[in-house]
């Protein structure tokens, strides 16, 4: 996407088949978009790099699992080799970073975080979250959050995470919502495999 001085409206957008959205970084800024990323069926990939992500108004989460979708011969109802963020804002108050709230049956090769600055997001809620799913690889290294999330990672039972790597983040005001009770800090585990 060019780079403008007006947010590109996206709204909701389903991704069922490979989606790579690349903006472009002018004087410090990358593309604004307002949009939330809405994973179904066999999406094999969604990436998204260098864009200014505004969730002020967005209902859903900036990537959220499809609970609705029909489940494969497999069981999974979401899948995809690759989902990532590298190099972009998000911030505007959306409810989750990464929502699999809804428990979906889900295979996710690689989860990558990279290089985001992601601020005043997730207020009341989880920011990474999740409660189903096989993930092979999780990798957040070199973000800044800031002014976030009730608790920034959680899993439930029913998540399997084979490699977890979160490296040279930044962390300001994580965690730290006065309004919730439910704040509890950076990492909530509620259950592991053993």
């Amino acid at each position: 996407l060019a780079h403008s001085n007006t947010a590109y409206e996206l709204g909701d957008v389903t991704v069922t088949s490979p989606l790579r959205l690349k903006g472009q970084k002018v004087d410090g800024t990358y593309t604004p978009v307002k949009a939330s990323f809405i994973l179904s069926g066999n999406a094999q990939s969604l990436v998204l790099k260098n864009l200014d992500i505004n969730t002020d108004g967005l209902e859903k989460a900036v990537i959220v699992e499809d609970k609705n979708a029909e489940a494969d011969a497999e069981g999974y109802k979401v899948k995809a080799d690759t989902v990532a963020i590298y190099d972009s804002y998000i911030h505007g108050g959306a409810q989750r970073l990464y929502d699999n709230s809804g428990k979906v049956a889900s295979c996710i090769q690689n989860l990558i975080i990279s290089g985001t600055h992601v601020d005043n997001l997730s207020l009341g809620n989880d920011m990474i979250d999740m409660r189903a799913g096989h993930y092979h690889k999780v990798v957040l290294v070199n973000n800044t959050f800031s002014n976030c999330a009730r608790t920034f990672f959680r899993t439930d039972t029913g998540t399997e995470i084979n490699y977890l790597t979160i490296r040279n983040n930044t962390f300001y005001k994580v965690a730290t919502n006065p309004d919730s009770k439910d704040n509890n800090g950076i990492f909530h585990v509620r259950a592991a495999a053993g």
